[in-house]
């Protein structure tokens, strides 16, 4: 197996003069030359009978695949009480040719896709009361498990206010539709809210003395 690795990293590279954003940026690229020889048992299903037969199957193949994941974000404050923050990742892996039995013998051999995007807005009211709005994006695709190709949106917020420095009140709310492209029986949409009320208790120390007799 050949293993060619490229790696590239930037991290905090400055947009703005005044450094009010930044971005990060994250590639990993990697391209792998696999021949294999493989052996196995092969089932076969008649008509007339309750199980099926294995049939002994062997090839000789070489798999090329590219392999690229990717992260970059833009992360920044639009004054001093807002910020937004925008996160795209995104997973790709290629294969010339596909073997769908190598998942229990070796490695996967798919092309497979992963992409995942969160845009983050958050709000400071005040000195006690906070505000956070998310929006997240996904797609996945594999060759492999079609009835995992799915298209997903999700929307929520937060609500935060502190009543005192131990105590806070925190009101969260989202909603996600999810799509299935081969099996829309499963289409899904889900909402889900959460009240919280958190109190910190401090501990409280109480020493007692003991006798002479009685220390170690």
């Amino acid at each position: 197996m050949l293993v060619l690795p490229a790696i590239i990293m930037i991290c905090g590279a400055a947009m703005a003069a005044d450094d009010v954003f930044s971005l990060e940026f994250d590639w990993d690229s990697r391209n792998t030359v696999d021949s294999t020889r493989k052996e196995f048992y092969q089932p076969h299903y008649e008509l007339t009978a309750s199980s099926p037969t294995y049939n002994a199957s062997e090839y000789d193949r070489n798999f090329i695949s590219t392999e690229n994941d990717m992260t970059i974000a833009i992360r920044g404050d639009l004054n001093e009480t807002q910020f937004l923050d925008i996160e795209e990742k995104l997973y790709v892996l290629h294969y010339n040719n596909e073997d769908y039995y190598s998942r229990s013998v070796n490695a996967r051999k798919m092309k497979e896709l992963d992409h995942q995007l969160n845009v983050t807005f958050g709000i400071a009211a005040g000195d006690h009361d906070y505000f956070q709005l998310n929006f997240y994006n996904n797609y996945y695709d594999a060759s492999e498990f079609a009835a995992w190709q799915i298209r997903a949106n999700k929307g929520s917020g937060l609500f935060a206010h502190e009543f005192s420095k131990r105590t806070c009140l925190t009101i969260e709310g989202a909603y996600e539709e999810r799509e299935y492209e081969n099996d829309p029986v499963l289409d899904s949409r889900e909402g889900s809210a959460r009240f919280e009320l958190l109190t910190f208790m401090r501990g409280r120390r109480k020493y007692v003395q003991l006798a002479n007799s009685a220390r170690g």
